[in-house]
């Protein structure tokens, strides 16, 4: 049974299915295709009938929720796509498709590396199915760790940040290995510094930081096979070579690179002859500061201050509120500041990346290294060039750690941070010492060396 009418609130409301009839139609006599469909224990709804290769049914929505007039429209759209040779039942796939992707995509960015560690620590379970052994579980909960909690029975004595602690915070979607390369790192550092000098070839702290890899990549390996986290998990950064290269091996001998002074000049040489310069001006900045990888890379024009000399960047401590630290704007990296496009709020900009700034600098790091004959040097390799080249220009140590943003390592130093005119002092002498030694040319006049500079 079907009717032809104008429809209206009160027609719909009306709209009864007779017995012994699957459904009744009540066709728009102003729209082609569209009626309100009724069946015996269903609620009225807004329906397209047509044809194209077939015959298309498709339901509109409730009219409880849709207006006559908007699904008026809806009937009309659908009729123009038909017309086009789209059916619409492909259209609205699509766009399922495309809602369920940006799902996705957001899942990325609000879901953190913690959280997926929590459910981990929760509904985790070892190889075949059993359970972790005891000393598993308390590596497993100490690896990512805030800290400074009593030790029992043990006087003030408290227990330390796991080697992890940092990435919680991390949205996993933007999680890759060259973070997780800085972070262990700098761990590693901090450790070899705690034990300088002393007659140990495999400082405590080392297994600590081998161990935390391990289990890192075990919670990837269980997410990637889990349904709500498997969409989110692309690779495992924990074992990829730019992590494994750095850790130490089972005799604690670290796996380091960096970029030796008789290099300089040949790196220096590959950088020029990038064709994208922002890259080149990237790569530049992260050996003559020091920064990590992504404190210099998300760097904005607004967090510089080009009267005062400094910039401001963000930094992995938490003894600060925000996160940041300030560094001097010495006349080089000023140069390879100015001379970056102002394409977006990031200095160091890349408009086809969803973060707006510069990502992965591998593949143009590769050209350089070939052309300087180094074998292998990751992003992180050069702000631990930094810190040798530092030692090299025989600059204080405190103020090279200052400017990387390390604890300091003596009580000294800890007791006299330096001002920002210090310590741009300090970083001045340190481009000299790099420009001098890769054999730059005078950088009097800006606009004649740039091409080097970035």
């Amino acid at each position: 049974m079907t009717n032809k009418v104008k429809l209206s609130v009160k027609r719909i409301a009306d709209l009864r299915c007779p017995e012994g009839q699957d459904q009744i139609l009540l066709w728009d006599i102003d729209t082609p295709n569209l009626c309100v469909r009724l069946r015996p224990r269903g609620r009225p709804s807004f329906v397209f009938i047509g044809s194209m290769d077939g015959q298309v049914n498709l339901v509109i929505g409730n009219t409880q929720t849709w207006t006559i007039p908007a699904a008026q429209e809806e009937a009309r759209r659908m009729r123009v796509l038909i017309d086009q040779g789209v059916h619409p039942r492909n259209e609205r796939e699509a766009k399922k498709k495309e809602s369920a992707k940006t799902i996705a995509d957001r899942k990325k960015v609000e879901i953190t590396v913690g959280e997926v560690w929590e459910a981990y620590l929760e509904r985790g379970v070892g190889r075949k199915g059993r359970p972790w052994a005891p000393t598993y579980r308390k590596a497993l909960e100490s690896a990512m760790r805030a800290g400074g909690e009593m030790f029992p029975r043990c006087g003030d004595r408290r227990t330390v940040q796991g080697p992890l602690f940092l990435v919680r915070d991390i949205p996993i979607g933007e999680f890759d290995d060259d973070m997780l390369a800085d972070i262990l790192g700098d761990e590693l550092d901090r450790i070899g510094e705690r034990y300088r000098g002393e007659p140990t070839a495999n400082p405590p702290g080392y297994a600590v930081v081998n161990k935390s890899a391990e289990i890192l990549s075990g919670m990837y390996r269980w997410a990637s096979r889990e349904r709500e986290y498997k969409s989110l998990i692309t690779s495992n950064p924990a074992r990829s070579p730019t992590v494994q290269d750095n850790l130490p091996s089972k005799t604690g001998v670290r796996r380091l690179d960096f970029v030796e002074i008789v290099q300089l000049e040949k790196f220096f040489e590959g950088l020029a002859k990038l064709p994208n310069r922002t890259m080149a001006g990237y790569l530049t900045g992260l050996l003559i500061t020091g920064a990590r990888r992504q404190e210099l890379a998300a760097l904005k024009w607004s967090d510089i201050n080009f009267d005062l000399k400094k910039m401001t960047i963000a930094d992995k401590s938490t003894t600060t509120l925000h996160r940041t630290r300030e560094i001097p704007l010495a006349p080089w990296l000023e140069r390879v500041i100015k001379s970056m496009p102002k394409v977006n709020d990031y200095v160091f900009a890349a408009p086809k990346s969803k973060l707006g700034y510069v990502q992965d600098a591998r593949k143009s790091l590769a050209p350089v290294l070939e052309h300087a004959k180094i074998k292998h040097l990751t992003p992180h390799g050069l702000r631990r060039t930094f810190s040798l080249i530092g030692e090299a220009a025989r600059c204080p140590s405190g103020a090279v750690e200052q400017i990387m943003g390390h604890s300091v390592s003596s009580m000294e130093e800890h007791y006299k941070p330096r001002r920002i005119d210090s310590l741009r002092e300090e970083l001045v002498r340190l481009e000299e010492f790099v420009s001098e030694k890769a054999k730059l040319p005078s950088r009097q006049d800006s606009s004649e060396d740039q091409p080097q500079t970035t």
